[in-house]
């Protein structure tokens, strides 16, 4: 359960107008609407036409993030259209859907949204859009977890507030929030600002003890009921009376004074001490209980998680409630055993739900084992037209294998000067090697030697990252600034010069892919189609059902090939596999995640390749593994007998 509340902060001279809206689907429903733009009628526009969209949704409870998905597509078809006659390069908007404790949202172009979690950390969770279409090209989804809030504002939030305060403010009350937030907005922005918080409605306030530490909580319990015990001391009729008598005694006899201080000094003394100890006793025996109660607790909510596994959001709130109260176990070391078996327990459920299989390489034999000397590995190729194999590495190429067996191959040393960057295989079987000295070489159909590939117009190939083929094409990509080029083929094993295909000062890719669309893969794990006929244009890719871990590296790769019926994400020992809306690349607007390999090895996995749906071949440093796997029913079933 969620609760939602908002400040506004008017600028008169502000060139924004922002609006905002909530509303409530039922009690456990709620859905946020923000708009930033320049005009007021244009405001006023995108927010009728969603207003008309949602008002037209019967919401599923089972299957909310569809339906989010369909308001989106709803709004990006009027947004296409009313592009052409409106300007809309300065609307940024954010729409925001609470199941429970789940946000499922998406952005337009500018907005800022954190998740201030308990205990100060801060995750940017917003969008960062680039390039020219206007649309919500990525759905979001996550938890909100204990003790936390998500903050959503159409400026950037830590240029006006710091992150102390951010923390501050996700656990005040709504009366102190809107004083407190407005007087900071007030002091530091010259513009219009909407900020909403969402916060779980369980949320403890700054008042509440929640926050405190045990060990420093007992040790103020125990220092206050001593300080309470001197004053009661002090202030008693006898110490008084006493003292009186004692200040008038010690005229006469200060010898004998000073000895009854002393000894009165070590009886309070250890009299202190003993009230101290004792409440360190309690307090440690209050410890002890609470410590056995939330063992208990965390028990019964794993358990009510896996019965509530068919309803995920429903799942999800039991899993981090559990997590919230095992990390506070963790602390003592009397339940390190039983800690450490519910958390085995919540990874296991959490990879049933979210269809997380562990492809563990060490139980398996290598398809092909690689040189350990002299062989550095960047490329495996499987031909499916050929049947040939390819081992590319940095200073020569292996190949052809023919079979499983590790059988007499060539091995095709690179000329001496050259040092391999990139390699790709054409749909004919032909390797294409990209060297750091610009030069593109080929071996093709098992030949012993290599072949430079020339360019028409030009000495040299461009300098490039990535080397791509399809279609007879070869295509050269810079990564950062984003620069696409293309190269046709001709007679003679050589191509035509450069066609500057697509390119972006203000963009930087992870990788490419190519099917027909050109894909981009963005170093966020965005995906980003690039059409070129008839007409150049970009298009985001719609990411649905994506939860917060979706996180690949930045030297994550995109898989895409035209007989291929998903989309895959590879980073590292994650393999993330997709599902698209169109096997027609010009129609292909959203994915859907269905499922991940997490990859078990000691070693570094160097590349993924996919012959075909149902076969993943992954290079290490030592060996060339198959992994063999089928996907039913949203859910990726591996070949145990090939692993």
């Amino acid at each position: 359960m969620v609760s939602l509340h908002s400040v506004v902060h008017t600028a008169d001279a502000s060139e924004y107008v922002v609006l905002d809206r909530k509303l409530t689907i039922d009690t456990d429903r709620h859905i946020v609407l923000l708009i930033a733009s320049k005009e007021d009628s244009l405001s006023k526009i995108l927010e009728e036409n969603m207003l008309e969209i949602l008002a037209g949704l019967t919401w599923s409870d089972r299957d909310i993030q569809n339906d989010f998905a369909f308001v989106t597509e709803r709004y990006n078809k009027f947004l296409n259209g009313l592009v052409k006659t409106r300007e809309l390069h300065d609307v940024s908007m954010v729409l925001g859907v609470t199941d429970g404790n789940m946000l499922i949202f998406s952005t337009i172009w500018e907005i800022d949204m954190k998740l201030v979690e308990r205990g100060g950390r801060i995750t940017d969770i917003g969008e960062k859009v680039s390039g020219d279409r206007i649309e919500f090209s990525n759905i979001s989804s996550g938890e909100i977890p204990l003790d936390s809030a998500v903050f959503i504002a159409n400026v950037p939030l830590l240029s006006l507030m710091s992150r102390d305060d951010l923390d501050e403010l996700s656990h005040m009350s709504e009366d102190r929030f809107d004083s407190i937030a407005l007087d900071l907005l007030h002091r530091e922005s010259h513009s219009t600002v909407h900020l909403l918080r969402i916060v779980t409605e369980w949320l403890e306030f700054e008042e509440s003890p929640a926050f405190l530490e045990k060990g420093t909580h007992h040790f103020d319990t125990a220092k206050t009921h001593v300080v309470r015990a001197m004053k009661s001391l002090r202030d008693h009729p006898i110490t008084q009376r006493v003292t009186k008598h004692i200040s008038g005694f010690q005229e006469t006899h200060p010898r004998h004074i000073q000895m009854g201080i002393f000894t009165l000094g070590i009886v309070f003394c250890i009299w202190l001490l003993w009230i101290l100890f004792q409440n360190i006793f309690n307090a440690t025996q209050l410890t002890s209980q609470d410590d056995k109660n939330t063992l208990i607790q965390v028990t019964n909510l794993v358990e009510k998680a896996r019965t509530d596994m068919a309803n995920k959001p429903v799942f999800n709130q039991d899993i981090k409630a559990a997590e919230s109260l095992l990390a506070e176990l963790k602390k003592n070391p009397q339940y390190t055993q039983p800690v450490e078996e519910l958390t085995s327990k919540i990874v296991a459920l959490k990879k049933e739900v979210n269809g997380i299989e562990t492809a563990n390489l060490a139980k398996k034999s290598s398809l092909i084992p690689l040189p350990t000397t002299g062989f550095t590995l960047i490329r495996w190729f499987a031909s499916e037209k050929t049947g040939f194999s390819y081992a590319v590495g940095r200073e020569w190429i292996i190949g052809p294998y023919t079979n499983t067996a590790n059988t007499a191959v060539v091995v095709v040393p690179y000329p001496t000067w050259e040092v391999a960057k990139d390699a790709d295989i054409s749909a004919e079987g032909v390797i294409y090697i990209l060297m750091e000295s610009w030069r593109i070489y080929t071996q093709a159909n098992g030949k012993s030697d290599l072949i430079a590939v020339t360019v028409t117009g030009q000495e040299w190939w461009e300098n490039a990252d990535i080397l791509e083929t399809f279609d007879s094409k070869l295509y050269l990509v810079k990564k950062s600034p984003l620069d696409i080029s293309r190269h046709t083929s001709r007679l003679n094993n050589s191509f035509s010069p450069k066609s500057t295909l697509f390119g972006s000062a203000e963009m930087s890719i992870a990788d490419i892919a190519i099917d027909g669309a050109v894909y981009l893969l963005m170093h966020d794990g965005k995906i980003t189609k690039v059409l070129t006929s008839p007409t150049v244009s970009e298009q985001g890719i719609i990411l649905n059902g994506i939860p917060w871990e979706y996180n690949p590296s930045a030297q994550a790769s995109l898989f895409v090939r035209p007989n291929l019926n998903f989309i895959y994400v590879m980073s590292e020992k994650n393999i993330w596999i997709f599902k698209p809306d169109s096997r027609n690349y010009k129609d292909l607007k959203s994915l859907t995640y269905v499922a991940q390999i997490e990859v078990s090895t000691p070693e570094s996995i160097t590349s993924y390749f996919v012959p075909r749906d149902g076969s993943i071949l992954v290079s290490t440093t030592k060996w060339i593994f198959s992994m063999n796997f089928q996907i039913s029913d949203g859910k990726v079933l591996l070949d145990e007998t090939a692993l």
